[in-house]
């Protein structure tokens, strides 16, 4: 069984042409935005599109981090993105009836 919801740390780079977002523990799992706030919403959903595909395929989903343990590069910006699973589930499995 997996959980109601995840917490994962994450990491904001800003450039000129834009943002872009690192899940250090899920490899390739990075969004990117204009803005920060459209970043930060394509973070979450960027994360439960990813997370949901590792438990349909029965993937090892490692556990967060803690964030005293990562390495924050310069120019780079620590946040934590949740995500709420039972919706994305359920839109998720009408998906696969269809």
């Amino acid at each position: 069984m997996y959980p109601t919801d995840y917490v994962y740390p994450a990491l904001v780079y800003s450039d000129s042409d834009g943002i872009s977002i690192d899940f250090p523990d899920l490899p390739g799992c990075c969004p990117c935005a204009h803005n920060i706030k459209a970043a930060l919403e394509n973070a979450r959903e960027a994360l439960a599109v990813h997370l949901i595909g590792m438990e349909n395929d029965g993937d090892y989903i490692p556990a967060p981090s803690v964030p005293e343990s990562i390495c924050i590069p310069d120019g780079a910006a620590l946040v934590m993105v949740d995500v709420y699973m039972p919706p994305i589930r359920s839109a998720a499995s009408l998906q696969l009836a269809v």
